[in-house]
């Protein structure tokens, strides 16, 4: 990371974690135009700039704000890095979850896909895990339950394959499980269809 921007992240860092949040706001300003700068505006180190402010907006619930950022990050490092990369299927990940958060169930759905399908192709089991139970709650979030119950058969059979190997943690498992069960008990409501 930049030499010059690197103590602006830790001010925000430490400015945060006292609670003093338009300090931290202007400090994450600060590094991200120092940056832009020192790499220019297409670096791949810009965008992992605009994520960590990004991150800052959602956990402001300034959810419209984080969402042009991380679309900027996405497009910084699929430009970057390649859209195969996994730093860019990272930030698609992180982009669905903002528009799940903004009720964008649709737009967040074709954006999990795309992260899983990446993260399969990469054979990157643990991050295809995590995308494909954000898919299963965008497709619910819809009334999409077969299409649901079809991404959690998937979920399902890549934690089958690569059981025992210890790479999904407890809570992406138990919300699996969790989802798949209540799609389970929802059996008797009817589908809607794209």
């Amino acid at each position: 990371r930049g030499a010059r921007s690197e103590p602006l992240r830790l001010l925000a860092k430490a400015l945060r974690e006292t609670g003093d949040a338009a300090g931290a706001e202007k400090a994450l300003r600060e590094a991200l135009g120092v940056s832009e700068s020192e790499r220019g505006a297409t670096h791949p180190e810009v965008a992992r700039d605009l994520e960590d402010y990004a991150r800052f907006l959602i956990d402001s619930d300034r959810l419209d704000e984080a969402e042009r950022l991380q679309r900027r990050a996405a497009a910084i490092l699929a430009e970057s890095l390649g859209a195969s990369h996994v730093d860019h299927l990272s930030a698609l990940a992180s982009l669905g979850t903002i528009l799940l958060r903004r009720n964008l169930a649709g737009e967040a759905q074709t954006t999990f896909r795309r992260a899983a399908d990446g993260f399969l192709a990469s054979n990157e089991p643990a991050p295809a895990m995590s995308a494909l139970t954000n898919l299963m709650a965008a497709l619910r979030a819809q009334g999409l339950r077969a299409q649901a119950k079809a991404a959690a058969l998937e979920a399902e059979t890549l934690a089958a394959t690569h059981s025992g190997r210890g790479l999904f943690d407890e809570a992406t498992l138990a919300t699996l499980a969790l989802f798949t069960a209540e799609m389970l008990l929802e059996d008797g409501a009817p589908d809607r269809t794209l």
